[in-house]
């Protein structure tokens, strides 16, 4: 048993001895005080191993990752995000033909050009179109009283340099 133990001691020293960026297995060592600790380079636990009376005894600090559970969640993001961009491609789309001054940017149920239908996630991301059209003309008319009085501005201070 001794034996065991010191050529269990030896080979760990040896690990050790040999810089962390040489070392290329599943496993890393690295001293910390009498303890080692160990990092599975595959599941990234990483555990504090110390000589115990009965051989090398480790006790995990940092339990593993669920590897699969980071994946599923980007998938699950990435799907999300996917019918988000076509509810706001649609959106857009509709915005683009009330801005040319009708509602037609598709075709209806029957296959002839009219309203396209409003298909969103939900009843929040319906488009009420005369309420957008009030909107832009709400719009074009706070901008337009800007720019007449943005010009009154200019004129009133270059009235006297004429």
């Amino acid at each position: 048993m001794a034996v065991r133990q010191g050529l269990t001691v030896v080979a760990l020293a040896s690990v050790l001895a040999a810089p962390a960026a040489a070392q290329s297995g599943r496993f890393q060592m690295e001293p910390s005080g009498p303890n080692i600790l160990r990092l599975d380079r595959e599941t990234g636990e990483i555990a504090s191993c110390s000589a115990g009376d009965s051989g090398w005894v480790c006790e995990t600090l940092v339990p593993a990752k669920d590897a699969e559970a980071p994946a599923t969640a980007l998938l699950d993001e990435n799907r999300r995000l996917k019918a988000r961009v076509e509810v706001l491609e649609r959106r857009l789309g509709q915005i683009a033909a009330i801005a040319r001054g009708g509602a037609e940017i598709g075709a209806n149920a029957d296959g002839e050009a009219g309203p396209a239908p409003v298909a969103t996630e939900s009843p929040d991301d319906r488009i009420d179109v005369e309420k957008a059209r009030r909107d832009i003309d709400d719009a074009v008319e706070v901008t337009g009283y800007a720019l007449r009085s943005f010009r009154g501005l200019v004129d009133a201070l270059t009235a006297g340099t004429n």
